[in-house]
């Protein structure tokens, strides 16, 4: 086994499935949760979490659930980061790159091309990116129907002889189960590198100090009244995401360094993933609803020009109409020709603030 471990380490190149395996259970690899299904001929795909953030409204993405899936919308020209279900470690002669999934690609998103340095451990910040001038849907995950035997709901089998001789048995009764699938949205490819590289990576796990650069409180000059409170609102997101930014896979306590000489390398990785992401799943809830409330207030923002702009109007026309009763017929046609210009106008507002909603 030793000889054969050896053999594929003097053999540099893209890793199959199957080495993958053999590589995760030599622990020169670490995928956690590693679900095989995701596991392809050349790499593995990736799953996402609820953090995904807009680079352009610098905020977290609304998600949207139906009966069959769970998505999110990437507005036009926007990139969005999304973090990673899944956290990876790899040895120092291993290392990677990410690759758009055709899936996701044909809806209109661009392509993803980045690398997994060796050493990496921890999960990752993807970026993805929507050139297009319409609003893309991503989806997240899917519910399928799961068939279950259910042994105890067994029809009884019951036999009988035809005139062929043949036998007719009744079908075994079986129940389904509604399972949430996570839907991969980029494939990681792994390489054995000839040598190992002279110098190491520097950048901190997971890459979340560049969230920090990310969200900012609205401009001074934006700060009249109807902004005082989404400035709150943008301060208190831009302290949630600083503090995810600031979350670090790796623990370098005295208590956990003791822990490290009695677990074994899986299991501290296992147990660094567990601790880091119900903080990140903390937070992330957190930032979820001080984004939601400067949503709710950009809305009702909207709402409130809307109906301002409408009494406007409301106002022009009865001057034109007071100017133009009496007269010949044209201005009349000219009236109401402006009043169903400006019907359109409004609902074609009210019919871009329900799909952005």
């Amino acid at each position: 086994m030793n000889n054969e471990f050896e053999e594929l380490n003097s053999i540099p190149g893209i890793l199959s499935d199957s080495l993958i395996k053999k590589y995760i259970k030599n622990k020169e690899i670490i995928i956690y949760p590693l679900e095989e299904k995701n596991l392809t001929p050349v790499g593995y795909n990736l799953t996402a979490t609820d953090f995904i953030l807009s680079v352009n409204n610098q905020l977290l993405v609304p998600l949207y659930f139906s009966d069959t899936e769970k998505y999110c919308y990437v507005e036009p020209h926007d990139t969005v980061l999304i973090m990673t279900r899944e956290a990876i470690k790899v040895s120092n002669t291993i290392a990677g790159t990410f690759h758009s999934r055709v899936s996701i690609v044909s809806k209109g998103f661009g392509h993803i091309s980045t690398t997994l340095d060796p050493f990496w451990q921890g999960p990752l910040l993807i970026s993805l990116n929507n050139p297009t001038k319409k609003r893309l849907k991503l989806t997240l995950g899917k519910i399928v129907e799961e068939k279950v035997v259910d042994k105890s709901s067994w029809s009884r089998l019951r036999i009988k002889r035809t005139n062929n001789e043949k036998l007719e048995k009744l079908e075994k009764v079986n129940k389904t189960n509604k399972v949430f699938v996570h839907q991969a949205f980029v494939t990681m490819v792994l390489r054995r590198l000839p040598e190992e590289p002279f110098e190491k990576h520097d950048n901190p796990s997971g890459r979340f100090d560049l969230l920090k650069s990310i969200v900012d409180t609205p401009p001074t000059r934006r700060m009249f009244w109807p902004w005082k409170k989404n400035k709150n609102h943008y301060k208190k997101l831009k302290q949630l995401i600083d503090q995810i930014g600031s979350l670090t896979f790796l623990t370098n306590s005295k208590e956990e360094k003791i822990k490290e000489e009695i677990e074994s390398e899986k299991e501290l990785f296992i147990r660094n993933y567990e601790r880091f992401f119900k903080t990140l799943e903390f937070y992330t809830h957190l930032a979820r609803e001080a984004t939601d409330e400067i949503i709710d207030r950009k809305k009702w923002r909207k709402i409130s020009l809307t109906i301002i702009g409408f009494f406007v109007l409301v106002g022009i026309f009865i001057l034109v109409w007071r100017w133009s009763s009496g007269a010949t017929v044209a201005p009349t046609i000219a009236y109401f020709a402006l009043i169903v210009a400006s019907i359109q106008l409004i609902l074609s507002w009210f019919n871009t603030f329900r799909k952005k909603g």
